[in-house]
């Protein structure tokens, strides 16, 4: 993908194609939208992005369900979408509503009540398939070639004949797509510097004194394997530590003694590396700062799909307490890699010509998860949050 490049006329290059000054004030009722990937998205409307002319009116939807819509949306546009990954691909609506479920129980609930849920899953769907199509034009836009990987997406459902303008060449400037494809197609071509600086990326992180878990049974965690992270909820973590981060879950590792704060943070994005597990057997890993973490992909695949755009990790050391958000996005690439994990792990685990070394340098501190498993809890944990044993030391991120 070619990067973008500004003259001082003030043209853009985008997939080959040169954007004009006049195409360009032409871009400008989109720009409130054409925001960073990394910032926060506009109030989301149905009627701006045209996911009614598929589905039923506004109008015939209840209060409750525009509403419901209206939040999905918004959720949709933000974590479909990560400056990690540089196309998109088709959105799963179970995703979509499982998103929906975590982030507001409550809404689903009175759906239920009204009677509304299933219309409402009807029309989140249509939506669903309409943002991968508007993904997969915007993957042709911007590469110049075609969608190998949608191939199969319904392009032509919500966007008749927009495929073949792009593939013939006869949709040239990004204002003369439709304003859904056009806005993905913006957020891919400003990923191309983001993903070019990515190994002098340092993720975001926090530090904290050591704090009581009123609800999480952390001495037990502590006490465990050391091979072993746990999956804790949000809203059962003590606040002070994701207060950062948007996440509806996180891990707790156990870091090993000696573990840095320099070697937690050595880089954002993720890698694979096939890590012996026996004599001859093989089995792939997701690593993250350059090897420092490393866990088992598939046999963590379950709650490896839980997160959304990060992978945020709490690191117990022996004094302190590091917090560290990872890029980790599962709709954007994360089902791929878990695939080819599995791919992996049952056809080449044995065979060490396939292996996949990694890059990252052996650490003697590199923390090696086989297994992610529920946090365990407190019998009587108190439901109104948690008490610090003393002051903590929160400096936010860094």
């Amino acid at each position: 993908m070619e990067q973008p490049s500004r003259s001082a006329t003030d043209t853009m290059m985008v997939g080959g194609r040169e954007l004009k000054p006049s195409v360009l004030e032409q871009l400008r009722h989109l720009q409130m939208l054409l925001e960073s990937s990394t910032n926060a998205i506009p109030e989301a409307r149905p009627e701006t992005f045209g996911c009614r002319k598929n589905g039923r009116p506004t109008s015939s939807m209840s209060s409750h369900e525009q509403h419901a819509i209206r939040l999905a949306f918004r959720l949709l546009l933000e974590f479909y979408d990560s400056p990690s990954f540089s196309c998109y691909a088709p959105l799963d609506i179970a995703v979509a509503e499982r998103w929906m479920s975590e982030d507001h129980e409550h809404i689903i609930d009175e759906l239920e009540r009204a009677g509304a849920l299933e219309g409402f899953r009807r029309d989140l769907a249509t939506y669903c398939q309409k943002l991968s199509a508007a993904g997969a034009l915007a993957n042709e836009f911007v590469s110049g070639t075609p969608d190998d990987e949608n191939v199969e997406t319904d392009t032509e459902l919500f966007f008749p004949g927009v495929r073949e303008q792009i593939e013939n060449r006869k949709i040239e400037q990004l204002y003369e797509l439709p304003t859904l494809v056009a806005i993905l197609a913006d957020r891919l071509t400003c990923r191309t510097s983001y993903l070019h600086n990515q190994e002098s990326l340092t993720p975001p992180h926090s530090r904290h004194r050591p704090m009581r878990w009123a609800l999480c049974d952390i001495e037990k965690a502590t006490a465990g394997p050391k091979d072993v992270a746990y999956l804790v909820q949000i809203k059962d973590a003590p606040s002070l530590l994701v207060r950062y981060t948007r996440e509806p879950y996180i891990l707790v590792v156990n870091a090993q003694p000696g573990t840095t704060v320099r070697s937690l943070t050595r880089g954002t994005f993720y890698g694979y590396e096939d890590i012996e597990i026996g004599p001859g057997r093989y089995q792939r890993h997701l690593t993250f700062s350059k090897g420092m973490l490393a866990i088992a992909a598939l046999p963590n695949e379950e709650a490896l799909l839980l997160f959304r755009r990060y992978l945020p990790v709490i690191y117990l050391l022996h004094n302190e307490v590091r917090v560290v958000e990872y890029e980790w996005n599962p709709v954007a690439y994360g089902r791929s890699v878990l695939e080819k994990a599995r791919a992996f792990d049952n056809v080449c685990g044995s065979d060490a010509a396939t292996v996949y070394p990694g890059r990252g340098m052996p650490h003697p501190h590199r923390m090696l998860i086989s297994k992610v498993r529920p946090m365990p809890m407190r019998p009587h944990a108190d439901a109104k949050g948690f008490s610090s044993d003393g002051p903590s030391e929160d400096v936010g991120w860094f």
